[in-house]
């Protein structure tokens, strides 16, 4: 039965009716901000809510089935989402425009005209359609890569993660496979942290091109790739190429994959176009492009095989021609994850555990077997970690712009079990690097709802998802399409007073010294063998230059807990001030509360 959809009256209804379940949330507060009064007023519209459903089968009219389901499906998760966060935090504008299925049926009325205009219609013409692809391919790049780096020149990018990216690519260049200054102030490898074999090919680019501007346009190149790479995928699925744009632009509008390009510089993000290619090539049949896909994605990092694996079963049993190859694929993926975990990073980090799976994992230090062994042994702390309010938040926001579309009624969905899961059980937050793999995912399953449950309207349904991430962006990413982008521009990305006075500092420490920098000042230093971060490798005054910022600096557990050995601040700056007063230093820039010594018998040469 095919499914149309709603007439704008009805369209109406569901928003009517999601803004009396605001209403109640207001009044909620109003009368003392318990929520036994929330709970009876929206129990008492879940009631009516129900009744309209019960209604709406026995008439079976898809017309009216469709917006009353659709605000049914989506109300419970935005009046949790309202209750976890309003009643703890002041953002309950926010929560209250989002509240319920209002945002659903604004954006399904305003698709419904875009898609009926004929004005856009007579303009999308094939070629138009292909040269904005490719302008939106651009654009994405440029302004990502752009952005990512005005916030590195505005030192407010710091040492975890950018710098255990940088310096090692740099080192590579210098013949120096990886090699890092680790926190504590020995030399290691960055393999022996994220097992992240791209990084290969990067540093050959990065040895032609030496700038951190290159490694933040690879990164943004590699989301906008991911983006053609969904247009030929959407164009496969609904044979129209409007309809792929549509879906090209609302995977570059979406918060998750946004925050992947300008959290610094991960290997994550570039692991999105290898994941458009295995699904590429498994909707084409084309087994070579999904292998090549398939290796690729193992090159981004040591837990990609485990996420590949479920993908991998997924994939065989709907294709069962390559059942057999795509299931020793997923063995395959497995077995690469666990060696990687268990041999290979060990090997590199002198035979201790990877930092990430230390830090994160509760028993990391232990390795895998330590992580799986605690989630065996402590059965009620590991559903506390997956079961929390925080998750449940971040969990909703990362599925907010899809719609709350039954995107977990295809099986596809089954292939971010262990990702979601990995995520769950360490530190989830939407604004994290790590979510943007799980964007071709999740928009491979929406494609996959969208044709099936609404063959005549996809392009209708296609534009109301693009037009959620845009809504959601601005309210929730960091795009220069975002509130919070200006909002926090002019510490964030714009040049002050202090960051010049920082570059200042940074100028006057020639190529090759050896440093003991701030977190947010090393990483503008990366182009030296010995790079230490402060108060790392004192007392033994061994490095050549001493920089220092008494306004700002990173905060970090991990910064915290492996440089200053859980000492406060002040403590960190007396070690500074005993420096300076020692004798043994030179006292030679000091503004705005930035300062730079310089060891007195400083070698002229690189140290």
């Amino acid at each position: 039965m095919k499914t149309s959809f709603p007439r704008p009256r009805l369209s109406a209804i569901a928003s009517g009716c999601s803004l009396c379940l605001a209403g109640a949330y207001f009044l909620s507060f109003a009368l003392g901000a318990r929520p036994g009064y929330g709970i009876s007023l929206s129990a008492t519209l879940l009631a009516t809510m129900l009744g309209g459903l019960w209604l709406s089968a026995r008439k079976r009219d898809d017309n009216i089935r469709f917006p009353l389901e659709t605000f049914a499906r989506s109300w419970p998760f935005w009046l949790a989402l309202a209750w976890s966060r309003g009643l703890v935090d002041s953002n309950r504008v926010i929560n209250l425009v989002l509240l319920s299925g209002f945002t659903v049926s604004a954006c399904l009325r305003a698709a419904d005209l875009l898609a009926r205009s004929s004005r856009l219609s007579n303009f999308a013409s094939p070629r138009r359609v292909r040269l904005v692809s490719a302008l939106s391919a651009t654009c994405f790049t440029l302004v990502f890569s752009i952005q990512t780096w005005m916030k590195y020149n505005s030192f407010r990018a710091y040492w975890m993660d950018l710098g255990y990216m940088l310096h090692p690519i740099w080192n590579t260049t210098q013949g120096r496979w990886f090699e890092y200054f680790y926190v504590d102030g020995t030399f290691r490898s960055s393999l022996g942290d994220h097992f992240s074999l791209i990084f290969f090919p990067i540093a050959a680019v990065f040895k032609l091109f030496p700038y951190a501007y290159t490694l933040f346009f690879i990164q943004a190149l590699a989301g906008a790739v991911g983006g053609i790479l969904v247009y030929i995928l959407a164009k496969d699925l609904f044979e129209s190429k409007k309809t792929a744009l549509v879906m090209q632009l609302a995977f570059y509008f979406y918060a998750p994959l946004q925050y992947g390009m300008i959290t610094d510089f991960h290997a994550d993000p570039l692991g999105v176009p290898f994941l458009m290619m295995i699904l590429i090539g498994f909707h084409r049949r084309k087994f070579g492009l999904f292998l090549a896909g398939f290796i690729l994605s193992l090159t981004v990092k040591e837990h990609v095989g485990l996420v590949l694996a479920p993908l991998m079963i997924i994939l065989g049993f709907r294709y069962k021609p390559w059942r057999l190859p795509a299931f020793g694929l997923s063995v395959a993926g497995v077995v690469f994850s666990v060696a990687a975990w268990n041999y290979f990073i060990p090997h590199f980090n002198h035979g201790e555990e990877a930092l990430s799976l230390a830090v994160l994992y509760p028993g990391g230090e232990d390795g895998l077997g330590g992580v799986i062994g605690t989630m065996i042994t402590e059965p009620v702390q590991t559903i506390k970690r997956f079961v929390s309010v925080h998750n449940f938040e971040q969990l909703t926001w990362l599925l907010l712009p899809l719609l709350f579309l039954p995107v977990f009624a295809v099986p596809e969905i089954g292939a971010l079990t262990i990702f979601l899961a990995k995520e769950l059980y360490a530190v989830f937050v939407m604004h994290n690097h790590h979510q943007a793999l799980m964007a071709p995912i999740l928009f491979w399953c929406l494609m996959l709802v969208i044709r099936r449950r609404f063959p005549d309207t996809n392009r209708t349904v296609s534009v109301a998802v693009l037009l959620s991430c845009i809504l959601i962006g601005f309210i929730s990413g960091e795009s220069p399409l975002s509130h919070r982008f200006y909002r926090a521009g002019p510490s964030w990305y714009f040049p002050s007073a202090h960051s010049r006075a920082l570059n200042q500092a940074v100028e006057l420490v020639p190529p090759g010294k050896s440093v003991s920098a701030d977190s947010h000042i090393a990483i503008h230093l990366y182009d030296r063998r010995k790079l230490h971060l402060f108060p790392h490798p004192f007392p033994d005054d061994s490095t050549s230059y001493v920089l220092i910022d008494r306004q700002h600096y990173e905060s970090g557990t991990e910064i915290r807990h492996f440089t200053w050995d859980k000492k406060p601040r002040s403590s960190i700056l007396a070690t500074f001030d005993s420096l300076k007063a020692g004798g043994t230093y030179d006292l030679i820039f000091d503004t705005d509360g930035v300062e730079v010594l310089r060891k007195k018998d400083a070698p002229s040469s690189a140290d």
